[in-house]
């Protein structure tokens, strides 16, 4: 067997073996989450990180107050002091104050969803977008009644 061929079975055991474990942890965390992504006004992201973190992540609609201070944020003056860092820090605030699982106000969920952003260093800006975008749906649907 060639060395290509030798690495690539390797990846693949390695890569199936992940996505088991995974898959079992995803399908038991889903029975803890159901009620939660079942709500009106709420999303998820599947994450993909290691089996012994959490497989989704589940947020709420941002309240019209958490939104105006998160576009207040994006347009306040460029000269005034620290902007810059309110600005760039305005959308992971954002999200993280709509994230409900894990459970931030409990010291294990706060650890579990820091462990992910350790994991995934992007995911705060995706949950961020994902969390803005719910709000401009909600927002277009209250509007086309």
């Amino acid at each position: 067997m060639a060395y290509a061929d030798k690495l690539k079975a390797i990846l693949d055991a390695k890569k199936a073996k992940h996505e088991a474990e995974r898959l079992t942890r995803d399908e038991k965390e889903l029975d803890d989450i159901a009620a939660l992504i079942s709500e009106e006004g709420t999303g998820f992201l599947r994450t993909h990180a290691a089996p012994d973190l959490p497989g989704h992540v589940v947020f709420r609609t941002p309240s019209r107050r958490e939104f105006a201070a998160f576009h207040h944020a994006q347009f306040v003056n460029p000269n005034e002091r620290g902007a810059q860092d309110r600005k760039s820090k305005a959308g992971p605030n954002l999200g993280n104050s709509c994230v409900i699982h894990p459970d931030v106000k409990t010291p294990e969920g706060k650890a579990s969803l820091d462990k992910l952003y350790e994991a995934i260093p992007g995911l705060e800006d995706q949950i961020a977008a994902a969390v803005i975008a719910l709000a401009q749906g909600r927002v277009e649907e209250e509007g086309k009644d």
